[in-house]
């Protein structure tokens, strides 16, 4: 059985730790407390913070995902699993491709019931710059969203050109 070791810091230092390199065992490290799960909207934050700081540390410090395409992402998305089940959480994505563009009318129809959307600064600049946003990345909490039971009922729409993905998490505790 593989000892459990908690790992704390900023999300910066822990994506750094947790990512340089192969993937821990499974179990490995303890990012959040046991009883963390009483604030899953909290807990979802937290896990969807880590996933995009990784894909930002993975990616040399950008998140250009346009011009790596959506079969990149896909790959990427299935190599960061591990990663998430060495602090006892399952990444879980689900993704579709969209008939027409990703427009936030067509993302309110599909998701009224998100928890967030992401949105990239290299895909909303004008977003970015006009909301003074300095991170390659934001996520926009969902005024309607209602608080659920189990950590998997939070999720997160992240659309790529005509590809969007639904991410969630479970918990392994």
């Amino acid at each position: 059985m593989t000892q459990t070791k908690t790992i704390s810091g900023d999300i910066e230092s822990v994506v750094r730790e947790l990512f340089s390199g192969n993937p821990p065992p499974e179990g490995r490290y303890q990012l959040l407390p046991e009883d963390a799960n009483g604030d899953l909207g909290l807990v979802f934050e937290i896990l969807i913070t880590v996933l995009l700081e990784a894909l930002v540390f993975l990616n040399d410090g950008t998140l250009d995902l346009e011009s790596s395409g959506t079969d990149l992402l896909d790959k990427v998305f299935n190599q960061l699993k591990p990663y998430f089940e060495s602090i006892k959480y399952k990444l879980i994505v689900e993704s579709k491709t969209l008939l027409c563009d990703a427009n936030d009318t067509v993302i309110n129809m599909l998701s009224p019931y998100r928890y967030c959307k992401v949105l990239i600064a290299s895909m909303n600049r004008e977003y970015f710059r006009e909301k003074k946003l300095n991170k390659e990345y934001t996520f926009l909490l969902n005024p309607v969203s209602i608080e659920r039971e189990r950590l998997d009922e939070y999720y997160a729409l992240f659309v790529i050109g005509h590809k969007a993905y639904k991410l969630r998490f479970e918990s392994n505790y």
